[in-house]
C-alpha cells in the first residue's frame, strides 16, 4: 500500500513538472521568438489559426455549393514573392499602431495551409498561417556603464487590418489571394459560394475578421508573464541540452504568457458568430480561435515590466540577481533534472513493487 502512494505521489510530481514546463515546449500565437539586445533584432514565428463552420442544417443554396466539397491548399512565399513588399508595408503599419518602434527587416516565409471540408449539414474551413519575420529597432534604449538596456515588446500585439492580397501559384496558374481574411479564400477559390454569402451583410462580421490579429497577448500586462531564467544556455551544459549560443550570451529568460492559472484567471477561446437570411434559408457562421499563448527568449538576463501602456523588458548582460518571480526563475536544466530524478524513482519503486 505504501508503495503505491509513493508511485502516485510520484506521478503527480512528474505531472506537475510536466505542466509548469509545457509553455515552454509549445506555444501558440506566437511559436517562438528570440530577441537579440546585441543584434537590435528579434527572429519570431507568429501562428495564426482559425476554424469556420458554415452552418446549412435547412438546406439551401449553400448546402448545394458546400456538400460534398473537399479541398485541401498550401500556399507558400518568400522574400522572392513580388507581392511581398504589400505584406511588409502593412506589417510595419500594424507595428506602428501597436506603438512599436520595431519595423520588418524581412519576411524569411510564409505557409499558408487551408482546407475545406463539405458535410451534409455544415462546412468546416481550417486556416493555419505561419509568418516567419526578422523585426529591427527593438532597442529602445541602449545600456551604458553597466545599465540596463530597454527593449520593445509592444510588436508582440501586432494586428494587420484590411486586405493583404498576395500572389501565388495554385495549379499552375498565378492567383492573387487575400491572406488575412476568411473571405479571400472563399472569394478565390469558391467564388460562387462567396457570392451567395455576400447577400447577406453580416457574413462580414465573422468573415471579413483579420487573421493576423495578435492583439489578445496584449489583454495580459507582460509583468503578469510567467518569467524562466536558463543561466547556462551558453555553457556546456545548455549547448548539450539543445541551445544554440547566440551573441554570446551566457543566459536565456524565457517571458511566457497564456497559461491559465489562478493569478491570471482562465483564458478563453475567440469566438464569432452571425446567421444569414438568404433567399428565404438560414445559416449560421461561427469561427473559433485558440487561446492565447506565446514564448518569448530574451537573451541575456531580462525584467519585463510595463511603462503606462507599454511592454517593454530591461536587459542585463550580467547577472542582476533578479528576485524570484511568483512565477519562479528555476533554471530550465534544474526542472528537467527535477523530473528525470522523479521518473528514476517512480521506476526504481514500480520495479521493487513488483519484485514483492
Amino acid at each position: 500500500m505504501k508503495g503505491i502512494l509513493l508511485v502516485s505521489s510520484v506521478v503527480i510530481v512528474i505531472l506537475l513538472l510536466s505542466i509548469a514546463l509545457m509553455p515552454y515546449v509549445h506555444a501558440g500565437q506566437i511559436r517562438t521568438a528570440t530577441v537579440g539586445t546585441k543584434s537590435n533584432m528579434v527572429e519570431a514565428e507568429f501562428l495564426a489559426q482559425r476554424t469556420v463552420t458554415i452552418e446549412y442544417s435547412a438546406g439551401g443554396a449553400l448546402r448545394d455549393k458546400l456538400a460534398g466539397v473537399v479541398d485541401d491548399l498550401v500556399l507558400k512565399a518568400d522574400e522572392s514573392n513580388p507581392s511581398i513588399d504589400a505584406l511588409k508595408a502593412k506589417i510595419d503599419q500594424a507595428l506602428r499602431d501597436a506603438q512599436s518602434p520595431t519595423r520588418v527587416k524581412e519576411v524569411k516565409n510564409i505557409t499558408y495551409n487551408l482546407s475545406l471540408r463539405g458535410e451534409d449539414k455544415k462546412a468546416v474551413i481550417s486556416q493555419n498561417l505561419l509568418l516567419k519575420i526578422v523585426l529591427s529597432d527593438v532597442v529602445i534604449e541602449q545600456g551604458l556603464y553597466g545599465q540596463p538596456s530597454i527593449i520593445d515588446l509592444n510588436w508582440k500585439g501586432l494586428r494587420v487590418d484590411g486586405n493583404v492580397p498576395m500572389e501565388f501559384s495554385v495549379d499552375g496558374k498565378t492567383v492573387t489571394m487575400d491572406i488575412n481574411t476568411t473571405s479571400g479564400y472563399l472569394q478565390t477559390i469558391f467564388p460562387d459560394v462567396f457570392n451567395e454569402l455576400s447577400k447577406d451583410a453580416n457574413y462580414k462580421y465573422v468573415l471579413d475578421e483579420p487573421l493576423l490579429d495578435f492583439s489578445r497577448l496584449n489583454e495580459h500586462p507582460i509583468d503578469k508573464w510567467h518569467r524562466l531564467i536558463n543561466p547556462i544556455a551558453g555553457q556546456v551544459q545548455g549547448q548539450e541540452a539543445g541551445f544554440k549560443e547566440k551573441e554570446g550570451a551566457k543566459a536565456v529568460t524565457v517571458i511566457s504568457g497564456g497559461e491559465t492559472s489562478i493569478r491570471e484567471g482562465e483564458l478563453k477561446e475567440k469566438v464569432l458568430s452571425t446567421e444569414l437570411s438568404i433567399d428565404g434559408n438560414r445559416y449560421r457562421i461561427e469561427s473559433v480561435e485558440p487561446k492565447i499563448n506565446a514564448s518569448i527568449d530574451v537573451l541575456w538576463w531580462a525584467e519585463p515590466f510595463m511603462d503606462g501602456n507599454a511592454s517593454k523588458a530591461k536587459v542585463f548582460l550580467e547577472d542582476p540577481n533578479l528576485t524570484t518571480t511568483s512565477s519562479g526563475n528555476f533554471p530550465l536544466m534544474v526542472l528537467l533534472t527535477f523530473a528525470g530524478m522523479m521518473g528514476a524513482i517512480a521506476g526504481f519503486v514500480i520495479w521493487r513493487a513488483n519484485k514483492k
